[in-house]
């Protein structure tokens, strides 16, 4: 018995350093950290017509760029509201896929609210250039098509829509050289169309061609 209490001991004595070396390193579990537990759950529940990320290393960039939010609080444009309908997702992909995703109008203000600010802040340049502030970005967008009976889904790769702005716009979290310039202007998402005077609404002209990149 004598022994194995010194094994305890000495067990201890060496669990312990570890333990404060983690607190003073600021080392987390990953399985804790509220992004990998999102897209767990997005990418799990969300397949399909109903995808939201085409990988889930984009999914882990998309969520960067997200405050973490409060647990329990579903309602704002976090990472807290996105896992609550990403669970909810299990059981009703339909209504709940769309709204777990980065789009999600039900985590505040609406898709085009969401589409600006993320825009702004994985493509400032490109969006200054294309917007001469998020309200004009706001305008645009509302011209957008939709499609997909305008919910969101990472399986729209082309054409002059906002569903293909959508998927470049993630995408871009992850590889903005490649991704950003396809969110606005002459891009595989707009084809032949360009904006009026450089920004303003979007004038149509041939749909967008070609996959992602």
């Amino acid at each position: 018995m004598l022994r194995l209490r010194r094994i305890f001991a000495l067990a201890t004595a060496l669990l312990l350093p570890l333990a404060a070396c983690e607190q003073v390193l600021d080392i987390e579990d990953p399985q804790l950290d509220p992004c990998n537990e999102y897209c767990e759950a997005v990418i799990a529940n969300c397949t399909g017509e109903f995808t939201q990320y085409a990988t889930f290393d984009v999914c882990l960039s998309t969520c960067e760029s997200f405050e973490i939010g409060v647990d329990g609080v579903t309602n704002q444009n976090d990472v807290q509201c996105r896992m609550a309908q990403a669970r909810s997702a299990a059981g009703e992909p339909p209504v709940h896929c769309p709204q777990a995703g980065p789009a999600g109008s039900s985590c505040g203000g609406d898709e085009c609210a969401n589409f600006c600010e993320l825009f702004f802040d994985v493509c400032p340049s490109l969006a200054g250039e294309t917007h001469e502030n998020e309200a004009q970005c706001l305008d645009d967008c509302r011209n957008f098509t939709r499609v997909n009976g305008g919910n969101f889904t990472s399986n729209v790769l082309d054409g002059d829509n906002l569903q293909c702005r959508w998927y470049h716009l993630e995408s871009a979290t992850l590889d903005a050289d490649t991704h950003c310039p396809h969110t606005a202007a002459i891009s595989k998402c707009v084809g032949d169309s360009t904006f009026t005077s450089g920004a303003g609404g979007s004038t149509s002209g041939t749909g967008g061609a070609g996959g992602g990149t």
